[in-house]
């Protein structure tokens, strides 16, 4: 296929997206645009000007559609996996390869143990860990990893404390926090918000409690911030409470482990994605609570401040 962008006026507003930042790019993944899953694949790269939109590119697509995947960099490549389409819950899980020919840079990995959607992953030790999500009956606590030296998954691993779908996992000093999220016995059950957070501790292989948030969550999202001194920070922004979808969002602070509010953004959104790239965290795409958003919009720790909107996408 040709790869190349778009007119602006063809952006399509989508939720449910996966993303994930290698070599100062962001790549978002999949989504849905309010009626359909979708394949669409592309990188962001921003601009040094804070009113120009960045550079986007439209990539070759996955090999399956997919809403509320997850997408996660271990050696240069991005993993994509589980989600649903059409209907249903997957467990399989594709690799992109940003470095390949453009005709070979998707290829499959051997599925998860178990069907999810709605869950979260993250790397660590060389390794991707993915727990929670929804397999289509009710949300789940259980977890499990992927060696890529084994090309290999395990379910070797303690469930989480709680059930969680629907909620964001980011790695911090050696710990995994699985962040907000939802619980239903089944389908039908109005789900309930969580503000829990938990860690998995790498050194003890368990997970244990963490202080909560301010704020119950359902489809937040949430990525680790660096600032100049190392300091590690988890930054998570909007959601449901269960009754409304949110513009709040608050910061972690991961050495005193504390949590603080930050100013709102601009539209509530949930379903969204959001990334750090250079200095400054990212939000795209999600749900106002009615229709799929089509901006992003930009805010400057240093500055504690939001850009803008623009518009998303190179569709």
């Amino acid at each position: 296929m040709a790869v190349a962008k778009r007119l602006i006026s063809d952006v399509l507003g989508r939720g449910g997206i996966a993303s994930s930042v290698l070599d100062g790019e962001a790549y978002l993944f999949g989504g849905h645009d309010g009626s359909m899953p979708l394949k669409v694949v592309e990188s962001f790269r921003p601009s040094d000007n804070p009113e120009d939109r960045g550079d986007w590119k439209e990539l070759p697509p996955m090999l399956a559609r997919r809403t509320y995947a997850s997408a996660s960099e271990l050696d240069g490549k991005i993993y994509v996996m589980g989600g649903s389409a059409d209907g249903r819950t997957l467990n399989t899980f594709e690799v992109f390869d940003p470095k390949a020919c453009e005709w070979d840079q998707w290829f499959t990995k051997p599925p998860m143990n178990i069907k999810r959607t709605m869950h979260a992953a993250a790397v660590a030790e060389g390794r991707i860990y993915v727990a929670g999500g929804f397999d289509g009956i009710r949300d789940l606590a259980a977890a499990e990893i992927y060696d890529p030296r084994s090309n290999s998954w395990s379910s070797h691993i303690d469930p989480m404390n709680v059930p969680r779908s629907y909620h964001s996992m980011v790695t911090a000093q050696n710990s995994i926090y699985a962040i907000g999220g939802q619980e239903r016995q089944v389908k039908s059950d109005r789900p309930r918000a969580h503000s829990t957070v938990e860690a998995f501790e790498l050194y003890c292989e368990r997970w244990l409690e963490v202080p909560p948030m301010s704020t119950g969550r359902i489809g937040a999202s949430a990525c680790l911030f660096q600032d100049g001194d190392g300091q590690e920070f988890i930054f998570v922004t909007g959601g449901s409470d269960g009754d409304a979808v949110l513009r709040s969002g608050e910061v972690f602070n991961v050495k005193w482990q504390t949590w603080e509010d930050i100013p709102p953004m601009t539209f509530p959104r949930i379903a969204h994605t959001s990334f750090v790239l250079n200095g400054k965290l990212y939000v795209a795409g999600g749900i106002d609570g009615k229709v799929p958003l089509e901006t992003f919009e930009c805010y400057d720790p240093a500055e504690k401040s939001w850009s803008a909107p623009m518009r998303l996408g190179a569709l």
